[in-house]
């Protein structure tokens, strides 16, 4: 079904903080994802580019006037905020600013080229990994993660951590077994390998 089984994010305080830093010290629109509908505040063309992914992938959008104060109010948890951005802009020195200032209770990084995600340090992908693990008692040394942007950085630390051929240089750096790319099948090629019983690292 559609069982929700875990409930975490970022808490609203640091959420609308962080948005309100975001917009004040670097004047960038942000979203947020608060139980499955994609909050947002901007006219930006990739704010309103990445709201329109969002409805053609069927989730409900809200677009505010101000959306670090609606987090403040809304009280609960934002699953992720995002900074719709244009594929070749780096966003360093938001990056730089969310590390010196925030590096503690979250994690930002990159699942596209036109965004930069923001996931609390309590609800990454290592974290998700290690509980649908333990659920189904399977043990750390007996998983394979494979990814093939940022965003799976913390994904690959769980496990035997792979990166696709043709991921980001950042995860593949971190990898300890880089598969083909995409078009080669890695995944295909990552559990051949298991079932023959070669070793990954």
């Amino acid at each position: 079904g559609n069982e929700t089984v875990v409930n975490g994010g970022v808490k609203s305080d640091l959420a609308s903080k962080i948005v309100k830093d975001i917009k004040e010290k670097f004047n960038r629109e942000c979203g947020t994802y608060i139980c499955d509908v994609y909050y947002y505040e901007g006219d930006s063309p990739y704010t309103v580019c990445y709201a329109d992914f969002c409805i053609k992938h069927g989730m409900k959008t809200e677009k505010l006037a101000d959306l670090s104060a609606f987090i403040k109010e809304n009280g609960g948890l934002s699953q992720k905020l995002i900074v719709a951005k244009a594929p070749t802009e780096e966003l360093a020195e938001i990056h730089s600013y969310l590390s010196e200032n925030y590096g503690d209770q979250i994690v930002a990084n990159s699942g596209a080229p036109t965004i930069l995600e923001i996931v609390s340090v309590d609800y990454t992908k290592y974290t998700a990994s290690k509980f649908i693990a333990e659920t189904f008692g399977v043990k750390e040394e007996e998983t394979v993660t494979i990814g093939d942007s940022s965003n799976d950085l913390t994904l690959i630390e769980f496990g035997t951590g792979c990166a696709v051929g043709d991921g980001s240089k950042e995860l593949i750096k971190e990898a300890d077994y880089v598969a083909p790319p995409i078009v080669e099948m890695p995944v295909k090629d990552i559990i051949d390998k298991i079932l023959n019983g070669e070793d990954l690292v």
